[in-house]
């Protein structure tokens, strides 16, 4: 494995890593409800909507790497 020579320019101007960015702090809500519920609220629909908002974020974030960006 090898990282392109425009590595910083990707990580900086890539949607691909925004989304995934994005998916990740989502996920990290997940586990702040599931350790620390007192810090979000424990209802089942914010739950679902942020375990929904990481999966389309993520998907958004794999599609994003497929398709030729300007800029990267």
């Amino acid at each position: 494995m090898k990282l392109y020579d425009n590595w910083k320019s990707i990580l900086k101007k890539a949607w691909s890593m925004r989304f995934m960015a994005i998916s990740s702090l989502c996920n990290g809500a997940l586990v702040i409800v599931a350790v620390a519920p007192d810090m979000l609220p424990k209802k089942w629909g914010v739950v679902v909507a942020i375990a929904l908002a990481a999966i389309v974020f993520n998907f958004l974030g794999m599609w994003s790497r497929l398709v030729a960006q300007k800029d990267v």
